[in-house]
């Protein structure tokens, strides 16, 4: 699976837990997948030590990579997505569609939600800038205009969570699983905002702790 490659050569090259995947898609056939990596951990914002000055460290920006379409069906956009969250472990996958907030009377925080969605607009969490961030923010303003989808799912493999591996007889001892995802995606008609795929079970509750 080439997006699953792609994922897990990001996590070779970062050597940090992954603690959430989200994705992101305007609601149009020929929009692309935007998908995050963000990271658990933090960095210095510069390599110089200054003698009595402390600079604190700063969130590991997150990685982009984008997955071209064209989407003939939401469906497909779920499958790839359901694929990618069952070979990385994620005991589960929400998926929510976000109206067009370019229309009168629609709250700010509406805009601003569309701009993180797509990389845009969030100091707190700073995104890795792909090589193309104009077509990024074209997807950003078509989703704007039309709506658009996100889905967000937490991996075991190379996560937090990894060490729970073993509660889930699903998982391989590294967190991942393998073989096609069983689960299928659901239509999107007639349905409400939010939908939540399960995909296997989780016997504790572990909390991500600051590092």
């Amino acid at each position: 699976m080439e997006i699953f490659d792609d994922v897990t050569a990001q996590m070779e090259a970062i050597r940090l837990p992954l603690y959430a995947v989200s994705v992101s898609a305007a609601h149009a056939a020929d929009s692309p997948l935007y998908l995050f990596l963000h990271w658990h951990g933090f960095q210095r914002a510069t390599p110089l030590h200054l003698p009595g000055i402390s600079i604190p460290p700063r969130p590991v920006p997150s990685s982009l990579l984008q997955v071209d379409g064209p989407w003939y069906s939401d469906l497909l956009r779920d499958e790839v997505v359901l694929q990618l969250a069952w070979r990385l472990g994620a005991w589960d996958v929400r998926r929510t569609y976000a109206r067009a907030c370019n229309e009168i009377g629609a709250p700010p925080r509406e805009a601003l939600q569309c701009r993180q969605a797509f990389g845009e607009g969030d100091e707190d969490h700073p995104v890795t800038l792909d090589e193309t961030p104009q077509g990024r923010r074209d997807a950003m303003q078509l989703a704007a205009r039309r709506g658009y989808w996100r889905w967000l799912f937490h991996p075991v493999k190379g996560g937090l969570w990894s060490q729970l591996a073993q509660d889930d007889e699903t998982l391989a001892s590294d967190g991942a699983r393998a073989g096609p995802c069983p689960v299928a995606p659901l239509p999107t008609e007639g349905r409400g905002r939010q939908t939540v795929y399960r995909m296997g079970r989780i016997t504790r509750l572990i909390l991500p702790r600051r590092l």
